[in-house]
């Protein structure tokens, strides 16, 4: 898929083991990933 449908199922899933009690760490690799994930980590606190 593409990056942005991949961001929306890495974001569900890091929801459901939020949820379910769990501790999520996540690593970035490369500037337009991690500029990605970071903005969805901060829009999930």
């Amino acid at each position: 898929g593409t990056r942005e449908e991949t961001i929306i199922e890495v974001e569900k899933a890091i929801k459901e083991y939020l949820k379910k009690g769990f501790e999520v760490s996540v690593y970035l690799v490369g500037d337009i990933v991690t500029q990605d994930l970071l903005l969805l980590i901060f829009r999930l606190t």
